[in-house]
């Protein structure tokens, strides 16, 4: 694994500026043995790529399938497993199967560029042609506040979607059962929140982004890519998570004088009626 991304990384550094992107997405889990390996390579590709400034975007997603196998240490529950991972994992399966696996089977870890499942060889080749290949779609993103981004997508086919995906860096965890019991394990480019757009009728609006409370703004960004129904990859892009706004202090209200008014006195002739049928009138001038 870390000779295959060593290969990756020398096409990503001289790749420069490049028609194509590489969404790289891997399907890992912290009871998986042999995935730390492959969640490594992930980062050390994706720390390349950004000081390289390459469009490749890596995201890991957790899946729930080892929660509850029990290994001779027990079952591990993964702390950032989501079960959305999981059925976009079985998805991926189905639509993009492994050549080594049955249709709708999954495995971890298990790697897919631009949504094809990587089954071996030259992994760099593989994201170089990627990178070579020219892609419709353009994305523009543009936050407007600090869970509301403006996007506007153009060559996008139809029936394509805009799949947007935060990512967190710089997690870690202690594992205490499972394959990989008593290690503590680092985790980067995690999947922490999905949302999906239509863009038929949407090319070009806002949206609001599922941010988690939990997650370090700091060490988050937001993936976007248009995606057909088949999960053809059609373009890519990236953009930093801003700060989470400023808590606003609770309005002051302003305590009421307790002083006495000044006395209103009713004009001369004025009347008032009383209970009784009688009137009282003013008659001071």
């Amino acid at each position: 694994m870390r000779q295959l991304c060593l290969l990756l990384l020398t096409t990503v550094l001289v790749s420069g500026e490049s028609p194509g992107v590489a969404v790289v997405e891997l399907f890992t889990s912290e009871g998986c043995s042999s995935c730390p390996r492959a969640e490594e390579a992930l980062h050390l590709l994706n720390a390349k790529a950004v000081d390289a400034r390459a469009p490749v975007y890596c995201i890991a997603y957790h899946v729930t399938i080892w929660d509850t196998l029990q290994t001779p240490h027990g079952a591990w529950s993964d702390p950032f497993a989501n079960a959305l991972w999981t059925a976009r994992h079985k998805t991926y399966a189905t639509k993009r199967p492994s050549p080594h696996l049955p249709a709708g089977s999954v495995a971890t870890p298990q790697f897919y560029i631009n949504a094809l499942p990587y089954a071996g060889g030259d992994l760099g080749a593989l994201i170089d042609s990627a990178l070579a290949t020219k892609f419709p779609a353009k994305i523009t993103l543009e936050w407007k506040g600090p869970e509301k981004l403006s996007y506007k997508v153009t060559g996008a086919p139809a029936g394509s979607s805009l799949i947007l995906i935060v990512v967190e860096d710089k997690l870690s965890s202690d594992v205490k059962a499972g394959e990989n019991a008593g290690k503590n394990l680092s985790h980067n480019c995690v999947a922490r929140s999905l949302n999906s757009i239509a863009l038929d009728k949407n090319p070009n609006s806002s949206l609001a982004v599922t941010i988690p409370k939990h997650v370090n703004r700091v060490n988050a960004t937001a993936i976007a890519y248009v995606q057909g129904s088949d999960l053809a990859m059609y373009g890519a892009t990236s953009l930093a998570v801003p700060a989470a706004a400023a808590k606003t202090p609770p309005p002051t209200t302003a305590l009421k004088s307790t002083k006495p008014g000044p006395t209103t006195v009713a004009p001369a002739g004025t009347c008032e009626l009383l209970p009784d049928g009688s009137k009282r009138c003013n008659t001071n001038p």
